[in-house]
């Protein structure tokens, strides 16, 4: 029997409304100055893509992609929000 009490609580839908979903992506290359952890990160839902040589570039785009979506003001940020992917 399934318990259908999480489906009916309107908090806990409401915060499944809210959440949203990302593929990250990450992998090691070889550099002069030894090797490198780049990835990509890319919404599910709206295909949104960008490349990310840092973790600070990864969480801007997460923080951002979520604040925009959720109407909230941007947190300051010292990169480019989303995009084409030419973060990297």
């Amino acid at each position: 029997m399934t318990d259908n009490r999480a489906a009916r609580d309107p908090t806990r839908e409401a915060a499944r409304r809210r959440s949203h979903l990302f593929v990250v992506r990450l992998w090691r290359e070889e550099a002069a100055g030894g090797p490198e952890y780049r990835g990509s990160v890319r919404d599910v839902v709206s295909g949104a893509f960008r490349h990310f040589r840092a973790w600070p570039d990864l969480t801007a785009f997460l923080v951002a992609w979520v604040e925009e979506a959720e109407g909230a003001p941007p947190a300051p940020s010292a990169g480019e929000r989303h995009g084409d992917g030419g973060g990297a």
